[in-house]
Formats: structure tokens, C-alpha cells, sequence
């Protein structure tokens, strides 16, 4: 039986005893079994990590938010911001308004001359109609 040509053509078996087996592969790979384990896993804990981390973007962004509005409630930038509502509000609506019931005023006056009247009439399509 050893050393006999006869031997080498019959199947070999397996031993017994040996390492215990592992989830690598001889490659160095991981088993299928352990990429499915693996994957089965992270399954269970993937979609609670992204509720976590979406839940803390929500937060942050609120905290943001709320410290934007604290800073512009604060008394130097309240002020600041009344005397911008002045400064731009003020001569932009008001005084277009005020421009155009004075050149519509001012057409109405002039009727009568020709060519100040057009002009006046173009002046109020360029303040606004």
C-alpha cells in the first residue's frame, strides 16, 4: 500500500485532525459565509447610524440658525438694522412713489406743451408703472 503505484491512482482522503477551519480563505480572502454574516450586520445597523447623523445635522443646523437669529436681535445690530431700514427703505419706496405722483402731477400741469409733456410721460414709465 505505501510506495505501491496501485496507491497513487485511488482517491485521497481528507484527514481528520488538522487546524480547525476559519473564515479565510487560503487566498486571504473572506468566506462567503463571513461576507454574508458581515453584510447581514451591517443591514441591522446601517440605517440607524444615518437616522443618527441626520438627526445631528437637523440639530446643528437649528443651533445655527438660532445663534444667527440671537445675533441679529442683539441691541447694536437692532439698531443698525432700523437705521438700514431708514437709510434703503425709505428713499427707495417712498421716494419712488412720491417721484411718481409729482412727474404724473407735473404731466397733468404741462399738457398743453408738446414736447414736455411726452418727456414727462416717458419719465414716468422709466420710475415705475
Amino acid at each position: 500500500m505505501f510506495g505501491s503505484v496501485a496507491s497513487s491512482s485511488t482517491t485521497r482522503t481528507v484527514p481528520l485532525a488538522g487546524p480547525a477551519p476559519t473564515p479565510m480563505a487560503s487566498s486571504g480572502r473572506p468566506q462567503a459565509s463571513a461576507v454574508q454574516g458581515s453584510q447581514e450586520s451591517a443591514k441591522d445597523w446601517t440605517p440607524w447610524v444615518l437616522l443618527t447623523l441626520l438627526g445631528l445635522y437637523v440639530v446643528w443646523t437649528l443651533v445655527e440658525r438660532h445663534q444667527r437669529v440671537r445675533g441679529l436681535i442683539q441691541p447694536k445690530n437692532l439698531a443698525l438694522n432700523l437705521r438700514n431700514l431708514i437709510a434703503i427703505v425709505l428713499p427707495v419706496i417712498l421716494g419712488l412713489a412720491l417721484v411718481r405722483l409729482a412727474l404724473v402731477k407735473i404731466k397733468v400741469w404741462t399738457s398743453g406743451i408738446p414736447y414736455v409733456s411726452d418727456l414727462v410721460g416717458s419719465l414716468i414709465h422709466v420710475v415705475g408703472s
